[in-house]
């Protein structure tokens, strides 16, 4: 390790060198980050074992407190960074330290593609006292700028960590670092949500969260108190102590797995062999279904299978 970073902090007390630590103030507002820099941040830029003891030392610092809402509830380091238009770079300012949840706020756009925009949400008005219009108008404030930067290529200016001796890696390494969290982000945002034809993309995050299930819809009983879905397919998600008696259920992950990657059945050969695989639960798509009949789509609830027809 360049310099021994885990003992060397305590030198700069509470401030690197070259840190301003009133940059963008302590009141709490959304990072306007350009899409076209998001994941470029300093773990993409350095080894975990550095990242780690500068996030402790940022912790540390500010005795594990909130520097917007005062809470010490699972403290992060947050990169603050300055996005200069004429230059094109993006100099790193500040690293603060944030609770889980005001770092999640701060960062709205990321946490509406993982769907935590309600959490975050609801973070936002309890701390700041805002209304949903106040939180509009403040986004909306920030769009025109973030529309036109998000357009731009930013070279990274990180000379604060560089100037005490943290290893920087070579810009290759750095696009392959951000790749891989978009692609990461992408597989676990795949997991979460299902694709409903004529609604779009639907997102099961807080059921998901909430630990519920799926109940494969036998009767009227069954569509009643369901989410969105069950005027799409037959089955509702609640919790489990909510549901009935000798219900057919399964995990709501699994589900969403079986209905993101469907088999296609094209005759009534197919479905039957189908039928005798135990691995379920399934989804499968019927082409033509003027040969299904009650008891085979009966057979497939009874399974843990998803039926559905073109």
């Amino acid at each position: 390790m360049a310099k021994d970073v885990l003992t060397s902090f305590s030198q700069y007390g509470d401030t690197l060198p070259g840190e301003d630590r009133s940059f963008g103030g302590n009141n709490f507002s959304v990072d306007c980050v350009p899409a076209s820099a998001w994941f470029a941040n300093l773990r993409s830029m350095m080894p975990t074992s550095q990242w780690n003891a500068l996030s402790a030392y940022v912790r540390h610092r500010n005795h594990d407190q909130c520097e917007f809402c005062g809470s010490n509830e699972k403290t992060e380091a947050h990169e603050r960074w300055l996005f200069d238009e004429k230059t094109g770079r993006q100099k790193l300012m500040r690293i603060m330290c944030l609770c889980k949840m005001c770092h999640l706020s701060v960062h709205i756009g990321v946490a509406t593609e993982i769907g935590l925009r309600e959490d975050a949400e609801k973070h936002i008005f309890a701390t700041t006292g805002w209304t949903k219009k106040d939180l509009v108008k403040h986004l909306e404030d920030g769009s025109g700028r973030w529309q036109t930067i998000s357009k731009m290529p930013w070279t990274q200016d990180v000379s604060i960590v560089q100037g005490i001796g943290i290893t920087i890696y070579d810009s290759d390494t750095v696009k392959n670092n951000i790749a891989a969290k978009k692609d990461t982000l992408t597989q676990a945002a795949g997991k979460r949500q299902i694709y409903i034809e004529g609604l779009g993309w639907l997102d099961l995050s807080n059921e998901l969260r909430k630990k519920d299930v799926v109940i494969l819809a036998q009767s009227d009983e069954d569509t009643l108190d369901s989410i969105p879905l069950s005027s799409y397919f037959g089955y509702i998600s609640k919790h489990p102590s909510l549901i009935r008696e000798n219900a057919i259920q399964i995990p709501l992950s699994t589900f969403i797995n079986a209905h993101n990657n469907p088999t296609i059945i094209y005759d009534k050969k197919q479905l039957d062999d189908e039928l005798k695989n135990l691995a379920t639960p399934r989804r499968l798509i019927v082409k033509e279904s003027w040969w299904v009949g009650d008891e085979m789509i009966a057979n497939c609830f009874q399974n843990a299978i998803l039926f559905s027809s073109e």
